[in-house]
């Protein structure tokens, strides 16, 4: 049986880079992995090239298969950027929403006080009941809470009161001019229990069992990575610890049309997901004052 050597010599790198990217027959790792058709035809799986079994065109199609393989592992290892192979680079989300989604809020050239007035008006349901909101939450003196996807700071002060000057509130966002607004926000209002973090995508940035309390409103239909980032919520909170979410209905003929658009999965979806990340729902608490939203809370076993 052959052996195949990778190099990891930088030119060496190059040069498949470059032979791998030149012809749109090449049979990629994806390929070999999941048993598609390469330029042959032939269905050859990646088990067949590592134990040397003959494809529909005998030993040079298994050659070929454990060649292709091998180029798909080196450009991994080098960073394979000529080939659009990159070892660190996720792909487009299948179970979240695509990136574009939040690509307004990550732009440089953000216009901060557009969306404070669009996120701040007394007629939208979630800021106008922020009170009630935050009451469901069950927050007491010393709490720690996170919220998630904090926006311009909708929440902010209001998160801040409750915990007192002993508890903490961890405003986290992913957009750089928000994180700028909010941190001169809670320095103007004195906030000293706010911490402002840029967080990430997949990731709220948090030291485990660090907190009561997690908090995302209108947030987690923005979510690109759904499980990635429930995990880190999950190993966040404390033992016990309670997830709350407030997000848009979507219930087609009922909805508004913007909102099916815009809102990929109804509460259910969303649930589902949350359970299956390892959190235990529990029972909605009063909340007849929301009616365009729901809100639900899970609790970390």
């Amino acid at each position: 049986m052959a052996t195949i050597h990778v190099s990891r010599s930088a030119a060496w790198c190059a040069d498949v880079g470059d032979a791998a990217g030149s012809d749109p027959g090449d049979v990629s790792l994806k390929d070999e992995r999941k048993g598609e058709r390469g330029p042959h035809g032939g269905d050859v799986s990646l088990k067949d090239a590592r134990n040397g079994e003959r494809g529909p065109h005998g030993a040079a199609r298994s050659f070929f298969a454990m060649m292709a393989a091998a180029v798909a592992l080196s450009l991994a290892a080098c960073g394979g950027d000529k080939a659009g192979v990159k070892a660190d680079t996720k792909p487009e989300p299948s179970d979240g929403v695509k990136a574009s989604i939040n690509a307004k809020f990550v732009d440089p050239n953000l216009d901060v006080q557009t969306w404070t007035k669009r996120f701040e008006r007394e007629h939208r349901e979630v800021f106008k009941h922020r009170s009630a909101i935050v009451t469901t939450l069950g927050l007491r003196e010393g709490s720690v809470v996170a919220d998630i996807g904090a926006g311009t700071g909708a929440f902010t002060a209001e998160l801040a009161q409750r915990v007192g000057a002993q508890g903490r509130v961890f405003a986290l966002e992913i957009s750089p001019k928000f994180v700028e607004h909010l941190e001169a926000r809670v320095a103007s209002e004195g906030l000293t229990q706010v911490t402002v973090k840029l967080s990430e995508p997949d990731d709220v940035t948090l030291a485990a069992s660090s907190v009561d309390v997690a908090f995302l409103c209108d947030t987690y239909h923005h979510l690109e990575h759904p499980p990635l980032i429930l995990a880190t919520i999950f190993a966040a909170l404390k033992p016990g610890g309670r997830l709350v979410i407030v997000d848009f209905h979507r219930i087609p003929g009922k909805t508004r049309q913007w909102l099916l658009e815009h809102v990929r999965a109804g509460q259910e979806v969303f649930a589902k997901e949350i359970t299956d990340a390892g959190f235990e729902r529990l029972p909605d608490p009063p909340h007849d004052f929301l009616v365009e939203n729901y809100l639900m809370v899970f609790k970390r076993p």
